[in-house]
Formats: C-alpha cells, sequence, structure tokens
C-alpha cells in the first residue's frame, strides 16, 4: 500500500507540470493499477504454467524447471517464478546455488517446503485430502 501511495505521488509530481495535477493523477493511479494487475497477473500465469502437467514450449520448460528447483531441491533459493525475473534472487541472494542447495537438502522435510512434516497445518490439509502420512523421499547420490 506504501508502495503504491508513494509510486502514484511521484508520478503525479513528475507530470503534474506536461499534464496539470487532475490528469497527472489521473494518469498515474491507472499506470500503477494496470502495472500491478499485468503483473500479477503474468505471475499467476507463469507460476501455474509450472505445476501444470501440459505440453510446455521452451518458455513453459525454463518457467518449470527453475520453480521445481525451488519446490524439490532447495526451497530457501529461486522465489521468482516470471520469466526474467532472476534479479530478484539476485538481488536477495536467493538464487539457486546447486553446492549450496545439496548441503542444504533434507529429504524429511523437501515435500513440505522446509516445514515441520508434523507441522498441524500439514496433518489438517492431509487428512482434508484423504491423504495417511508423508511420503519418504530417498536422498539421490
Amino acid at each position: 500500500m506504501r508502495f503504491g501511495l508513494v509510486s502514484v505521488a511521484l508520478h503525479t509530481l513528475i507530470l503534474w507540470p506536461f499534464l496539470g495535477f487532475g490528469t497527472a493523477l489521473l494518469t498515474a493511479w491507472v499506470a500503477l493499477w494496470f502495472g500491478s494487475v499485468s503483473a500479477f497477473a503474468f505471475y499467476e500465469y507463469c507460476h501455474t504454467l509450472a505445476h501444470l502437467k501440459v505440453p510446455k514450449g521452451w518458455f513453459g520448460r525454463k518457467i518449470t524447471h527453475e520453480h521445481l528447483r525451488h519446490h524439490f531441491n532447495d526451497h530457501e533459493s529461486n522465489y521468482h517464478v516470471s520469466f526474467g525475473m532472476g534479479w530478484i534472487d539476485q538481488m536477495f541472494g536467493t538464487t539457486y546455488d546447486r553446492e549450496v542447495a545439496q548441503e542444504r537438502f533434507d529429504p524429511e522435510t523437501i515435500l513440505s517446503m522446509g516445514m515441520d512434516p508434523e507441522d498441524l497445518r500439514l496433518v489438517t490439509a492431509r487428512k482434508a485430502f484423504g491423504i495417511n502420512r508423508m511420503p519418504r523421499m530417498r536422498r539421490e547420490a
């Protein structure tokens, strides 16, 4: 919310001399809204594509490959999902590193995204979906 308000305020101030206050404010607000909606829609498209088992071209395979590293190899890296957004992980220090991933890999928690498999939230979800136990993964050499 703060980011949005600051963004609208700054854009309004920049556009004000060229468009007048009312038009500058409206333009900044509309741009923020459409930009946010578009970015979120693209994020959701990429995230959904990564999780669905559908035929994928090079774009879908790249998104899926990078995102599945996050889910099944190192859940403390590769938080970005959208194509071309790896710079976000670089900025926050969460870029995928094979050696670090191997050190952090925990076969007991990899299917629960690092959570304790007996966490009440996971136990409740498994019951709701009729899953009796958490599957075990073997560590691959």
